[in-house]
C-alpha cells in the first residue's frame, strides 16, 4: 500500500487489537477502506463515464476504455 491509502490504513492498523481501535476486525477494514477508496456505486460511475467519452488519443485506447468501462454494466446490444 502506498499514497493515501498507506496513510489512511497505517493508523487504524497500528491500533487494531488495542481499546484506541476504531475498525476491530479484517472485514471490518476492508469494508471501511472500500468505503473510502472505491466507488460506492461503480455501475452509475461507469454509465456517467461511457456516456461521456471522448477520443482524445488513438482509436484502440478509446476502444479499451470503453470496453473497460462496459464490463462495470449490464448493457445489451441494443443499448449500446
Amino acid at each position: 500500500m502506498e499514497g493515501t491509502a498507506s496513510a489512511w490504513a497505517l493508523p487504524h492498523l497500528a491500533n487494531m487489537g488495542t481499546d484506541k481501535a476504531t475498525i476491530k476486525s479484517v472485514n471490518d477494514f476492508d469494508k471501511v477502506f472500500k468505503r473510502a477508496f472505491f466507488d460506492p456505486d461503480k455501475q452509475c460511475a461507469a454509465k456517467r463515464k461511457i456516456t461521456t467519452l471522448t477520443q482524445t488519443s488513438t482509436t484502440t485506447a478509446y476502444a479499451m476504455e470503453f470496453r473497460t468501462l462496459l464490463m462495470s454494466l449490464d448493457w445489451n446490444d441494443a443499448a449500446l
